[in-house]
Formats: C-alpha cells, structure tokens, sequence
C-alpha cells in the first residue's frame, strides 16, 4: 500500500481576493489513511477563503478518522483454561486470523504480555516456531484476500507447577498498522495452592550457574514440613530428580552429573504443592 502511486491533478490559481481550487481527491478504498492525511495537511497552507476549501478539508476530517477493518479472528476461541493442580500435560491452542479486504495482508506477531507463574512457559508458532523467550516474529505471513492464517498457535507448558499466567498476542497489519490482540489465562490447580513466591532467604537462587557435576540451593527447612522435597524438570515437562530435603542443613546439594546440558526448573515441593521454583542451567563438559 505504501508503494501505491497516488495519481491526482491539482490546478492552484492565486489571487488577492480568492483561492480555486480545483482537486481530483483519490478515494479512500483507493489509498492508505496517513498518505491521505498527507494530501489534507497542503490544503492548510492556503487561506480558507473559500466554501470549496472548508468542504474538501472536512472531507479529510471525515475520510481520514475511517478505516475499514482488513483482518479478523477466523472462529470465536476459548481464552480461559483451567488445569487440574500439578498437570504436566502441554495444551496448544490453534487459532485463525481471515483476510477481510481484497488486498493480501502482510501480518506480524508479537507476543506484547508474559505474565508466568514461576515454572511455567509459552511459546508461539508464526511463520516459524519460537522459542519461550522470543516475544516478536521475526517475518511476516502473507494472508491472501478471503484467506487464513495456518499452522499458528500459542502453546503453554505448566511444568507440573499450580499457579496463574497469561499471555497477551497482538497481530499487526504491516499496511495501515491496524491490530488484533487475544489474551490467554491459563489457571493450573486451585488459586489456593498457588505458590507462596518465597524470599531469596527462604529459597536461593541455584548456584554454581551453570552447574555441572553438581547444584547448590540454600533452603531455610525450619519452615516447611517433613516430607518436602526439591524436584528438577525439563523444559520437555519430565521429572528427572528428586531428592528429599535435608532439614539437618540449610544448603541442599544435589548432584547434575547425569543429566543433559540445557535448561531445567527446580521445584521446591511440600506434600502435593510446589511452594515455589528456580530456572537451573546445566552446562557438561
């Protein structure tokens, strides 16, 4: 829309007394809302002396705050989800975006909120899949006019961890800058059993970062029961340690020699409920 020839004539005669202007404005199907807007702002450097001017920067008042929508949710989506308390299950979430206009749309996507629970995850897939820490896409998806969007989803991963997140897509029309934007809440287990965000004092960041053979945290067990345990969890959603808490000693180490470099969550668990959760970083030789 931006490379659109603009194809007008204008014929200025000046004198002391009048301004005629005689103009053959587009229409506004035919062009983009801030060209059009460009086209209205060089009326303004001539006295409105006229009927004929006043009429056509009205026109431009008018034409300009309007603009058609181009682009709209394909079906009509479910945007809250509750999860059974520690699910681990992945849930990925299809949606549509149709092509109103006649044009083919150049559309973007960013994911403009994040608001996890500590321990769980979104990612979305556009015109490739992201990872958890990619907010914006990197390229478009051309939508052709009457066309939808395919192959595009959000997906959360709730790491056997209760807590809320949500997640906000916005969808931008490269053209005119028009948006669409859906927001996902995703609810794991009752709000009662959300995780109590525990002080650094209480539950220290792991260390060494990143850790190799073996992984530091500090704990302060006097104030969790018997029983409480630390859990480590891939990325993938599986449990691939645990160890119960040492209440004899603040410092809990556990040993990382056995598994995979890469990226893990470590839970710190009481009875069925995770109290709170640290990212862990194992890096192998």
């Amino acid at each position: 829309s931006y490379q659109r020839h603009l194809l007008f004539h204008s014929t200025l005669q000046l004198d002391k007394n009048r301004i005629l202007i005689n103009r053959t404005l587009p229409t506004f199907t035919q062009i983009n809302p801030i060209e059009y807007l460009k086209i209205c702002s060089t009326l303004m450097v001539f006295p409105m002396k006229n009927i004929l001017t006043l009429l056509i920067l009205t026109s431009c008042v008018f034409l300009g705050g309007l603009q058609a929508q181009t682009m709209a949710f394909a079906e009509a989506a479910q945007d809250t989800f509750k999860l059974p308390a520690n699910a681990t299950d992945f849930l990925e979430l299809e949606f549509r975006i149709v092509n109103l206009s006649s044009d083919t749309l150049e559309v973007t996507a960013e994911r403009t909120v994040n608001d996890t629970a500590p321990g769980h995850g979104t990612f979305f897939c556009w015109d490739i899949c992201y990872g958890f820490a990619a907010n914006q896409s990197i390229s478009f998806i051309e939508i052709l006019p009457g066309d939808t969007t395919d192959i595009t989803y959000i997906t959360f991963e709730p790491m056997g961890v209760n807590g809320v997140t949500r997640a906000t897509m916005e969808f931008v029309n490269l053209a005119n800058r028009e948006t669409l934007t859906r927001t996902f809440v995703y609810q794991v287990g009752e709000l009662t059993s959300i995780g109590s965000g525990l002080r650094a004092t209480e539950f220290s960041l792991p260390y060494p970062s990143p850790a190799q053979d073996v992984l530091f945290v500090d704990v302060a067990t006097g104030i969790f029961a018997e029983g409480a345990r630390l859990e480590l969890w891939s990325l993938a959603g599986k449990r691939v340690y645990t160890q119960a808490l040492d209440h004899s000693q603040i410092t809990q180490k556990l040993s990382t020699k056995d598994l995979a470099s890469g990226h893990y969550f470590l839970h710190l668990c009481s009875g069925k409920q995770v109290m709170d959760t640290r990212k862990v970083f194992v890096a192998q030789k």
